[in-house]
C-alpha cells in the first residue's frame, strides 16, 4: 500500500510542476513584442488585397470597412 501512495504522490507532483510551467508568464517582456505594445502599434495590417465585400452571411454583406474595424 505504501508504494501505491508514493506513486500517487509522485504523479501528482509531476502534474503540478508540468501545469505550473505551462501557465507561467516567464517574465521575459523583452522577448514578447505584444507585452510592450510597441510592435502592435508600429505595424498596421495590410488590407489592400481585401475586397469591398468580404463575405455574405445570411443575405447580409460584410463590407471591407466593417471587417477592417474588427480585424484591427
Amino acid at each position: 500500500m505504501e508504494l501505491k501512495t508514493m506513486g500517487i504522490a509522485i504523479g501528482t507532483a509531476a502534474a503540478v510542476l508540468t501545469l505550473g510551467a505551462c501557465g507561467g508568464s516567464g517574465g521575459d517582456a523583452e522577448q514578447d513584442p505584444a507585452a510592450s505594445g510597441e510592435a502592435a502599434s508600429a505595424t498596421e495590417p495590410d488590407l489592400s488585397d481585401v475586397p469591398d465585400v468580404v463575405a455574405e452571411v445570411n443575405g447580409e454583406e460584410i463590407t471591407k470597412d466593417d471587417f477592417a474595424g474588427v480585424y484591427e
